[in-house]
C-alpha cells in the first residue's frame, strides 16, 4: 500500500514536469522576437572519486565519494534548450554578460584617463574587466 502511495507520488512529479516542459516549448515556438534566441551558458559538474584510497588489511572499505572537481561552461541558447527538451533551471542557465561601448566610455569618463595612460586597448580592457570583477582600484 505504502508502495503505491510513493509511485503514485513520483507519477505526479513527473507528469508535473513534463507538462512545464511542453508550456516552455510552446511558449519558445511561438515567441518570434528573439527573446529566446539571447546567448547563455549552462553548467555541468564533472565528478571525480577517491578510488586512489587505500585500506588496511582488516578494514572495511568505504564506497567512493563522489565530488566536483570542475565545472563545463557551454554556450547554448534558450531555443535550443528547448529543441533538445531541457528546462533552462535544470542546469541553471545564466544570460552572458556584454561588455558595450557605453560601458566602456563611461569607466573611462570615472577614471579621467585616456587609453594611451592606460596601456592601449588591451590594458584598458583587463582593467575595465578587472573593474567589473571587483577586482580592479576603486
Amino acid at each position: 500500500m505504502a508502495f503505491q502511495r510513493i509511485l503514485y507520488w513520483q507519477k505526479k512529479v513527473v507528469e508535473k514536469r513534463q507538462k512545464k516542459l511542453r508550456h516552455f516549448q510552446q511558449k519558445v515556438s511561438n515567441s518570434r522576437d528573439g527573446k529566446y534566441d539571447k546567448e547563455g551558458i549552462i553548467s555541468i559538474p564533472r565528478y571525480d572519486t577517491n578510488s586512489g584510497y587505500t585500506y588496511e588489511p582488516g578494514q572495511t572499505p568505504e564506497p567512493p565519494k563522489a565530488w566536483v572537481k570542475r565545472y563545463y561552461n557551454i554556450d547554448v541558447t534558450l531555443r535550443e534548450l528547448a529543441n533538445a527538451g531541457i528546462l533552462p533551471e535544470d542546469f541553471n542557465w545564466r544570460e552572458k554578460a556584454k561588455v558595450s561601448a557605453k560601458d566602456i566610455a563611461d569607466a573611462d569618463r570615472e577614471q579621467t584617463l585616456t587609453t594611451t595612460e592606460i596601456g592601449g586597448f588591451k590594458g584598458f580592457m583587463k582593467k575595465l574587466l578587472d573593474k567589473f570583477k571587483g577586482k580592479g582600484e576603486k
